[in-house]
């Protein structure tokens, strides 16, 4: 029987990944496929998307190159949201900092007293999905934008699980040189579905 969870790691880095490779292999439970998609030449998307191009399971987990503090089960708690809960398009890991104070989330309330919250649009540094035909819009450079634009294609439901708390050490890879061009990029073809 196949696995029911795909963690995809994508990442631009072509070193230092062994660490987070570990820390997934020593803390995830039950049956799992493990997708590395590492290309310094691609984008953000580009390398999500290579990621989900291997992936055939039932449920997708990404975890950027920058999460850390996994624990025991992590992975089966983040999808169980969506097993029990059929409109949750997006589940998002509660992103800390080193010193477990919350990390940016986005539009977050940083409720932490609640075992979840729900949110229209979160970082996509640690989340789990349904496998779907959806992809990351390529058109967006290095990194940014393209987390947005993707919880809008998989629509409105998106929840954070306060019960799974990882580090993200936020490096934001390639992203302060294609900030102006990808917001702009943004507003022009996905603002308007905030409305």
């Amino acid at each position: 029987m196949e696995p029911k969870i795909d963690i995809i790691i994508p990442s631009c880095k072509t070193k230092g990944l062994l660490p987070l490779i570990e820390e997934v292999y020593a803390t995830s439970t039950g049956a799992f496929n493990l997708i590395i998609a590492s290309n310094p030449e691609y984008s953000a998307a580009k390398n999500r998307n290579a990621g989900l191009m291997l992936s055939a399971a039932p449920y997708v987990i990404m975890v950027d190159d920058d999460i850390t503090g996994l624990f025991k089960g992590w992975n089966e708690i983040l999808i169980s949201l969506l097993e029990v809960c059929p409109k949750v398009s997006i589940v998002s890991a509660r992103l800390i900092r080193k010193d477990a104070t919350p990390a940016p989330m986005m539009s977050s309330k940083y409720d932490l007293g609640h075992d979840y919250e729900i949110v229209m649009k979160i970082p996509t540094a640690c989340i789990a999905f349904r496998q779907t035909a959806i992809r990351f819009d390529e058109n967006f450079k290095g990194s940014g934008f393209e987390d947005d634009a993707f919880c809008l294609d998989m629509g409105p439901k998106i929840i954070i699980n306060n019960l799974v708390k990882v580090v993200h050490l936020n490096e934001m890879k390639r992203q302060s040189q294609y900030w102006q061009e990808n917001k702009e990029y943004f507003e022009r073809t996905y603002a308007n579905r905030l409305i």
